[in-house]
């Protein structure tokens, strides 16, 4: 992956299996100057986060520099001697700094996307209760709404899912404007995402959404660490 002269916002990413199984070469055009969820001048619930710091489903992956941003990702996908032209929206985010990994984590990284006229990110933590996942208030978010960035005040999701993976959603927010959004999503795809991170796995379902006329695509991944998943939903679970 390599970034432009406007990074952190425009990346240009390329990968190409060693078997020939799949190639791309992708762009990411930022719609926005990244939102830093550190800031207090864009997260408006800082210092709320940070009264709970000691909360170890939070980890400490985005805890020593992180950024989310929205963006249009153009270029060609090669499946298995099929190509495919690429022209999506999605959000990205990028961490840095050291970390402690061990599979404490339990929170969900949630995106919606319509296009260049709107989009929002939400970071949730979660909880798993009698094999039961309930989603916490949010930890931060914004939206994008015509350009501007707006952080979110307030934040929930429910969600049904299959064994792990959620195939319906209702998700609401309220931005530091009083403005209050509300979407209801349908699963169209999903699978459970074991990462570079030998310690994590993430529960991901790509959802549409309707607003208005207009129809809009995002991720919803349930991040959850093996140990904390194993305390609770394991027969040797000591959190049952």
């Amino acid at each position: 992956m390599t970034v432009s002269s406007d990074g952190p916002r425009n990346y240009r990413m390329q990968y190409k299996n060693a078997l020939g199984a799949a190639s791309f070469d992708l762009t990411f055009e930022g719609l926005h100057d990244p939102f830093d969820p550190h800031d207090p001048d864009q997260n408006p619930l800082l210092e709320h986060d940070r009264a709970s710091s000691d909360d170890a489903r939070k980890g400490d992956e985005w805890e020593n520099g992180h950024f989310e941003v929205k963006g249009r990702i153009r270029g060609e996908l090669e499946l298995r001697g099929k190509t495919y032209q690429v022209e999506s929206y999605e959000g990205m985010d990028h961490s840095w700094g050291p970390r402690t990994e061990i599979g404490t984590r339990s929170v969900s990284w949630v995106s919606i996307n319509f296009g260049e006229d709107f989009a929002m990110h939400m970071a949730v933590p979660m909880r798993i209760e009698r094999g039961q996942v309930f989603y916490d208030k949010i930890r931060f978010g914004y939206v994008v709404d015509q350009g501007e960035v707006h952080g979110l005040v307030d934040g929930t999701i429910q969600a049904e899912r299959v064994d792990m993976l959620a195939f319906s959603n209702h998700v609401t927010a309220t931005d530091v404007r009083g403005k209050k959004y509300e979407f209801f999503g349908s699963a169209i795809a999903g699978h459970p995402w074991y990462t570079f991170n030998p310690s994590h796995v993430c529960y991901q379902s790509l959802f549409r959404y309707e607003r208005g006329s207009a129809v809009g695509y995002g991720e919803m991944g349930d991040i959850f660490g093996l140990d904390y998943m194993a305390e609770r939903m394991s027969r040797h679970g000591r959190l049952k």
